[in-house]
C-alpha cells in the first residue's frame, strides 16, 4: 500500500510542480513576511534580469513602470497577496509573456487582459476568490499547461475545447472547505465536464480530481495521447466505453467514486501500469482486465470484489501487484 500511495503522491507532486515551482518559482510556501511593502525599482530590475517577476505580498502590481522598459518580459508570478483584489487590463501589454502564475489573492474576476496574452504557454491560476472562468479563456490558443485549483468555480466554459495544443490540464481541488486569501470558502465543485474536452487531442496529463463531476463524456476517447488520467474523488458512477481508446494511458486513478463497474473496453488499455479503483462500489471486474499484461499495480481496497476473483486474476496476471488491504499472492 505504501508503494501505491507513494506513486500517487509522486505523480500529483510532479503535476503540481510542473505548473508552479518549475515554471514560476516558489509560490504558496514563500515566507509571508518576506515582502509587506511595494517592491522598489532595484528589486524589480534584479528580478527581470534573472528571467522574470516573482512577487509576493503585494497590494497592487506596478505595471506602468515595468511596461515602459520591459514589454518583452517572459514570466510573472504573483502569490501570497491576500490584499490584492484587482489587476488592471494593462497586463495585456506584456505581449511576449509565456508563463503567468496568480495565486492566493482576493481577485474575484479573472483579469480580462490575460485573455489577450496570445503567446502565453503556461497559466497557473490557483487559490483565488474567482468564481467564474470566462469563455475568453479559449483565446489562449498557445497554452500548453493550464492549472485551475482551489477556486469557487462550478462551471467550465465549453471554450476550453479551443485549447487544442494543451499537453497538461489540471482542474482539481475545487470542492470542499478551503481558505483563500484569509477567507473561508465551501467549494461546491464542478458537475459537468464539457464534451469539448475531446478537442484537446494533445493532452498527455489530465487531472480532474476532487471536483463534483458526475459523468465523463464519451469524447474523452479522442484524447489518445494521454498517459495520466486522474478522476478520483468525484461522483462518477460509470465510464464511457470510449475510455478504451486511450492506448497510451499508463495511470488511471478512479478511487473514491460511486463507480459501479468498469467497461469491458478497459482491456484495450495495453500500456496501463497503475489502476486504482479503491473505495468504489465495484463488485466484479470485467473479463478483459486479464489482457492488461503490463499492469504493475491494481488497488481494489474498499471494493466488494471477492478474494476468490482476485486470486483467479492473479493467476492470469502474475506480475501484477493486486492489493485489497493486503497483497494477493
Amino acid at each position: 500500500m505504501k508503494t501505491i500511495k507513494f506513486l500517487i503522491l509522486f505523480l500529483s507532486f510532479l503535476i503540481s510542480s510542473f505548473f508552479s515551482y518549475a515554471q514560476f518559482g516558489p509560490g504558496r510556501n514563500a515566507d509571508p513576511e518576506q515582502h509587506s511593502k511595494p517592491y522598489n525599482e532595484k528589486e524589480i530590475e534584479r528580478m527581470i534580469k534573472n528571467g522574470g517577476l516573482l512577487l509576493r505580498q503585494i497590494e497592487a502590481f506596478p505595471f506602468k513602470k515595468i511596461i515602459e522598459n520591459n514589454k518583452d518580459i517572459g514570466s510573472i508570478s504573483i502569490s501570497n497577496s491576500h490584499h490584492l483584489s484587482f489587476i488592471t487590463p494593462e497586463i495585456e501589454n506584456f505581449k511576449k509573456l509565456k508563463n503567468l502564475s496568480i495565486s492566493e489573492t482576493k481577485i474575484k474576476e479573472m483579469p480580462n487582459g490575460i485573455f489577450k496574452l496570445l503567446e502565453l504557454q503556461y497559466l497557473s491560476y490557483r487559490i483565488n476568490q474567482t468564481s467564474k472562468i470566462p469563455k475568453e479563456i479559449g483565446n489562449l490558443s498557445q497554452l500548453k499547461g493550464l492549472s485551475l485549483l482551489y477556486l469557487p468555480i462550478t462551471v467550465l466554459p465549453n471554450e476550453i475545447g479551443k485549447l487544442t495544443v494543451l499537453e497538461n490540464l489540471e482542474i482539481a481541488n475545487n470542492k470542499g472547505r478551503c481558505y483563500i486569501a484569509g477567507d473561508v470558502f465551501e467549494l461546491e465543485g464542478i458537475k459537468i465536464l464539457p464534451k469539448e474536452i475531446g478537442n484537446c487531442i494533445e493532452l498527455k496529463m489530465l487531472s480532474l480530481y476532487n471536483n463534483g463531476f458526475e459523468s465523463i463524456p464519451k469524447q474523452i476517447g479522442n484524447l489518445t495521447n494521454i498517459t495520466y488520467l486522474a478522476l478520483f474523488k468525484n461522483n462518477i458512477e460509470s465510464l464511457p466505453k470510449e475510455i478504451g481508446n486511450l492506448k497510451m494511458l499508463q495511470t488511471l486513478e478512479l478511487s473514491e467514486n460511486p463507480l459501479k463497474n468498469l467497461p469491458n473496453t478497459i482491456g484495450n488499455l495495453s500500456n496501463l501500469q497503475i489502476l486504482n479503483i479503491s473505495n468504489t462500489e465495484i463488485e466484479t471486474l470485467p473479463k478483459s482486465i486479464e489482457k492488461l499484461i503490463n499492469l504493475k499495480m491494481l488497488n481494489v481496497k474498499g471494493t466488494k470484489i471477492t478474494e476468490f476473483e482476485l486470486n483467479e486474476l492473479k493467476k492470469k496476471l502474475p506480475n501484477t501487484r493486486i492489493y485489497n488491504g493486503q497483497d494477493i499472492d
